[in-house]
């Protein structure tokens, strides 16, 4: 029987996480059932993940392990959905713990829509200012306020079977870091229509090292927004709808991220070279917002300190650890 849902999971030297991701899947019905399956795409790891992909496609016939020779970077994007065989396929990162009862939700989207192939994509709850759990977009425009600087979230992505065909050779957007967001606004250009599912589905583990050397500023600021500009150019996207994104990816995406670089207190690998608050503040600044965003970040910031400050004391207590536990938990 043809999956329903193939959960596509590009990897690279993630073992430990990968392996909590899949175990946050295979515990589903609608993995037991075999509606749903994993698509592993290594990417050439050199860690533990390829016996760890070979032990659970071994156990399980709806696992699939894919390993390359080499690393070919963002290409294993589009590699790793052309592998599925479901009706339905979803890109999903390797740190991604899956809630429960989310794979009988998508599974069910998926029913409803399979014939009319409406273009799905995921919020996870990420823009606070909608409250719709299923938000249908009408035009590019629309979807493209809607999801914003979400459409560089590889969660995001998901396409049908029938749109796959030889999508292992459309590496547009690669070079951008950014296949799964061209890919997804072509597709949002032809059907000029989304519908967006904004439920919380699942939540992301928390990464210790991460790399960002590829530089904060270059990739999500210069090559995201590049993305949006080119319908601007031809006449698909407003001025002024592109503006809003622009504003939105400094206000609910870069803010916490600058802080988290200026106060070092993330683990996260940043390019040497590359100063993300001064390059950031540089292209807002003559932005009408800016003097009321200087005030916001500096709130955010105090904020953030107050935050930490208090997770020590916690942790000195031995209470934090608790507290982690039962947030879990209750997800």
């Amino acid at each position: 029987m043809k999956p329903l849902l193939s959960i596509c999971i590009p990897t690279y030297n993630r073992c430990k996480y990968l392996k909590k991701s899949i175990e946050s899947i295979i515990c589903q019905s609608e993995f037991k059932n075999g509606e749903v399956e994993i698509v592993i795409s290594d990417n050439a790891s050199n860690d533990n993940t390829e016996s760890l992909g070979i032990e659970y496609s071994s156990k399980y016939s709806n696992i699939c392990y894919f390993r390359n020779t080499v690393n070919i970077i963002d290409k294993n994007f589009p590699l790793a959905v052309s592998r599925g065989s479901g009706i339905f396929r979803k890109l999903s990162n390797d740190t991604f713990i899956y809630l429960e009862d989310s794979l009988k939700y998508i599974c069910n989207l998926i029913k409803e829509y399979k014939y009319t192939k409406k273009q799905i994509l995921f919020l996870n709850g990420q823009r606070k200012t909608y409250q719709e759990e299923l938000i249908k977009c009408n035009s590019f425009e629309q979807a493209a306020i809607v999801m914003g600087y979400c459409l560089g979230w590889s969660g995001a992505f998901g396409i049908w079977e029938e749109e796959c065909d030889g999508i292992e050779n459309d590496l547009s957007g690669c070079e951008l870091r950014f296949w799964h967001t061209v890919k997804s606004c072509t597709l949002m250009n032809e059907k000029k229509s989304a519908l967006i599912c904004n439920k919380e589905l699942l939540y992301a583990q928390t990464v210790q090292g991460k790399d960002l050397s590829y530089g904060l500023y270059q990739v999500f600021y210069i090559n995201l927004l590049s993305i949006f500009r080119k319908y601007i150019d031809v006449g698909i996207l407003s001025r002024e709808a592109y503006e809003k994104v622009r504003k939105d990816l400094l206000y609910d995406f870069f803010t916490h991220q600058i802080i988290l670089w200026e106060t070092k207190k993330s683990n996260a690998i940043y390019d040497a070279n590359e100063d993300s608050k001064e390059l950031l503040f540089a292209a807002y600044k003559d932005e009408p917002y800016w003097s009321d965003y200087e005030k916001y970040y500096k709130k955010k910031k105090t904020m953030f300190i107050i935050k930490q400050k208090l997770k020590a004391i916690l942790k000195k207590l031995h209470i934090w650890d608790i507290i982690v536990t039962l947030h879990i938990r209750d997800q």
